[in-house]
């Protein structure tokens, strides 16, 4: 029995690596089989099943007998160790400017370098609440670290904020919470996705000349935002003008502290916004000698070929109101209506926050509302779906690049 077996497998085997093997290579590499006359001498073709010197049909053009990149239509493909890997299919085209490869989004801010280095990461979806760390570089869910990838672009690269950069082949989330200091930007080369409520707190926030810090003495102006200047305080402190961009090119928020922060989104493929983008402003403070200005919105750039907010979610980057002499300011609210200012009596009336209406002044020593942070969505063709949600204060909008 046994000599039977291996009779058995001497003769698999010669009909599968031997001589006799009917679709090997003859040793001068010429196979006369019309329908098998390419020999793969390194067995690198699927359809030699990765056995060197067999006859096959003719491969595709594309051979992959050295590695590398190549197009075919709108497919991207690459050769590794010898072998074909799986076509790619590109959503925006496939390039061979410069070298092969899917066309992508050109992100504002300088941010390519990121989107270049997608592949390095993965997709991420999270079903429960995280919370973005900026300052510690971590993404948590339920205390647990999560393995994303955040890397850092100095302050003097982004107008005196440091940013904290975020890259994934796609990012979907269901309610998130951003600490820290650095603006933050997510950069993926497919969809991003929000859908609960993204609170972007004060992250990227600017502190110079701020008019809505407290006074020694006297009542602060409101903060300036992105958007717009805050209202002027009631006695010596006007509410600052708008200090950047309105591109948001350098990603700041609202001046000081109590502003609204600074957010990035950016895909080559889609964002898509269901539920409620957090970038208010806090209400200005009271303590002492102290009449705080309302702090400002915060600033929110949105790039992709096709963006959509809808539901009854939006994006809000109002302004806080002013404080009065014994009581502090409204946070903005998250919708089209001004936070109002502090009513201590006797006409003293802090400045409401801006929305689409300019911040308040305050009035017989009350402090002004914060200004409105800027809004940016950058698409295709300039248009983008928003069906019955909010968007406050109005938006801006431009083209994007890809390439």
């Amino acid at each position: 029995m046994i000599r039977i077996l291996t009779l058995t497998l001497l003769v698999f085997a010669s009909c599968t690596t031997g001589e006799k093997f009917p679709f090997k290579c003859p040793s001068d590499g010429i196979c006369t089989d019309p329908e098998r006359p390419f020999c793969d001498t390194n067995g690198v073709f699927p359809t030699s099943q990765n056995i060197p010197n067999t006859c096959i049909p003719q491969p595709d053009e594309h051979y992959c007998e050295i590695n590398g990149t190549w197009c075919d239509g709108d497919d991207y493909y690459v050769c590794a160790a010898g072998k074909f890997t799986k076509p790619i299919t590109c959503n925006l085209g496939c390039s061979e400017e410069g070298y092969s490869h899917c066309r992508r989004l050109v992100p504002s801010n300088n941010l390519l370098p990121f989107m270049d280095m997608v592949h390095h990461s993965e997709h991420f979806e999270f079903t429960n609440p995280i919370v973005i760390d900026v300052d510690a570089e971590r993404v948590t869910m339920g205390g647990v670290n999560q393995d994303v990838p955040i890397l850092y672009v100095p302050s003097n690269e982004n107008g005196g904020v440091e940013m904290a950069v975020i890259f994934a082949k796609s990012f979907s989330a269901q309610e998130v919470s951003v600490v820290g200091r650095p603006a933050l930007a997510i950069v993926a080369t497919g969809p991003i996705e929000l859908k609960n409520t993204f609170d972007l707190g004060n992250a990227g926030y600017y502190d110079q000349n701020c008019a809505d810090i407290c006074p020694g003495n006297g009542e602060g102006g409101g903060g300036q935002g992105n958007g717009a200047g805050g209202g002027d305080g009631a006695v010596g402190f006007t509410g600052a003008p708008r200090h950047a961009a309105q591109t948001l090119e350098p990603l700041v928020g609202g001046c000081s502290e109590a502003s609204g922060g600074a957010l990035q989104l950016s895909s080559s493929t889609k964002v898509t916004i269901t539920g409620e983008l957090h970038a208010m402003g806090k209400g200005g403070v009271q303590s002492g000698m102290c009449v705080a200005g309302g702090g400002a919105g915060g600033s929110v750039l949105i790039e992709a070929p096709e963006v959509e907010i809808s539901g009854a979610g939006g994006i809000a980057a109002n302004g806080g109101s002013g404080a009065c002499d014994v009581e502090s300011g409204k946070n903005g609210l998250f919708g089209i209506t001004p936070a109002e200012g502090a009513n201590c009596g006797a006409n003293k009336v802090g400045g409401n926050g801006a929305t689409e209406i300019a911040a308040g002044d305050g009035t017989l020593g009350s402090a002004g509302g914060g200004g409105a942070g800027a809004i940016v969505i950058n698409n295709s063709d300039g248009v983008y779906v928003n069906s019955g949600s909010i968007i406050s204060p109005a938006h801006s909008s431009g083209g994007i690049t890809i390439e």
